[in-house]
């Protein structure tokens, strides 16, 4: 993305604060919300070439890509000291956790009437992959290269505060264009948002309650790698330094008007993430799923990569499991080979890759095959055990004998 010079407001230069120390400086203090409201508007004029968006923090976090610190704030799937590979294994879970949730979301869109309008919105989920990874992110399911920012300063400062133990938090003010459409796409700063509020489907309440956008790249793809370009700190155009306690929500004017008497008070966590037992939040408990999904697959990993060969086997025992239960409605299981039960498999594409996998490991048995390939055809194992699991539980399954 494009880099933007900050056009900084007076208490800036009080705090001794400049364009060039801004990510590097412990940001300007600001003892109540009332204040802070005030900063940010003098802040919005000033830089009235863009939109401001908020982020809070309970701590201030850096990167070590940068030899003089200061803040910093890239996407999930970049942030720490990642190698390649660590960036590719990322991207794999993201591939695997889409491939879930939109499973998941086309059973869902089939229970719901033909004519409905929630049918027509999931359709929408199931066409824009930005969407996807947008409700992956926004629901905490796994890394994407996208940052959550809201246009709320309530709800950017209730998140700066939530479960921290710290004396500060912080708050921080972007500058980005102006949207264009529920997802912006601007060619001139390289940058994609995502105005989640307005396109999620109804079914999702937590991005109305958090007033949510997604914001990454222009283009985004794997083949990036991790670098200072993707950090939105070269964005940042505010950065605030709040007490974490109860005062801060209270008015401190002078003059006996409505804002002296005004209390604000920050959102609970209930109220910022919902209480999923009271709310009737789909798209919610559609990403719980996926994520109890997404860890059973960890701890298969875990195990793998300990021991590759043996938790290759692993999983191509449940695979021949799932095969078992197919040969079985047509033949004595006494009889049964993994070929002979791929060929029941009426999903031509399905068949097509068991058949790939299932030459893949006779090789490995046999030492015909490089031990280094096995993590990769691990992680293929497993989403064909996936499915494989979601073809034999459809219930429009037909066994088809194709010999």
């Amino acid at each position: 993305m494009r880099s933007i010079k900050p056009h900084l407001t007076p208490i800036f230069e009080h705090n001794q604060i400049n364009e060039k120390n801004l990510v590097e400086s412990d940001g300007v203090f600001i003892d109540s919300f009332f204040e802070l409201r005030k900063q940010m508007a003098q802040l919005a004029c000033a830089n009235s070439d863009f939109i401001l968006f908020f982020r809070g923090q309970k701590r201030d976090y850096t990167d070590n890509l940068y030899r003089k610190g200061g803040s910093s704030f890239f996407p999930s799937i970049y942030r720490g000291n990642i190698s390649d590979e660590d960036l590719h294994e990322k991207w794999t879970k993201l591939e695997i956790a889409c491939k879930l949730f939109a499973e998941k979301i086309r059973s869902y869109k089939e229970s719901l009437p033909k004519k409905s309008n929630e049918r027509k919105e999931l359709d929408i989920v199931l066409k824009k992959i930005l969407l996807q990874w947008s409700i992956l992110q926004h629901y905490e399911v796994t890394d994407t290269p996208l940052l959550d920012v809201t246009q709320s300063l309530r709800v950017a400062c209730s998140f700066a505060f939530l479960d921290s133990q710290e004396e500060y938090s912080y708050i921080y003010a972007f500058g980005l264009p102006y949207n264009t459409g529920r997802i912006s796409i601007n060619s001139e700063h390289y940058l994609t948002n995502i105005r989640l509020i307005s396109i999620a489907p109804s079914g999702s309440l937590r991005p109305h309650y958090q007033e949510g956008f997604l914001v990454g790249e222009d283009e985004i793809n794997e083949r990036e790698k991790k670098n200072i370009t993707l950090d939105f700190r070269r964005r940042l155009i505010g950065k605030f330094r709040i007490p974490n306690n109860d005062s801060f929500w209270k008015s401190t004017t002078n003059t006996e008007s409505f804002e002296e008497n005004l209390i604000e008070r920050g959102l609970t966590k209930k109220e910022l993430y919902l209480d999923l037992n009271n709310h009737d939040d789909i798209i919610a408990k559609i990403c719980n799923l996926v994520k109890e999904e997404m860890s059973d697959l960890n701890e298969s990993e875990k195990y793998i990569s300990q021991n590759p060969f043996e938790g290759f086997m692993f999983v191509w025992k449940q695979i021949e499991s799932g095969l078992r239960d197919v040969y079985g409605i047509m033949h004595d299981n006494s009889k049964f080979s993994a070929l002979k039960a791929i060929r029941f498999i009426q999903d031509k594409e399905l068949r097509d890759k068991l058949n790939r996998l299932r030459i893949w490991r006779n090789n490995l048995v046999h030492g015909g095959v490089d031990t280094r390939e096995i993590p990769e055809n691990i992680n293929t194992a497993l989403l064909i055990l996936k499915e494989l699991q979601d073809y034999l539980n459809s219930p429009t399954m037909v066994i088809q004998c194709n010999s």
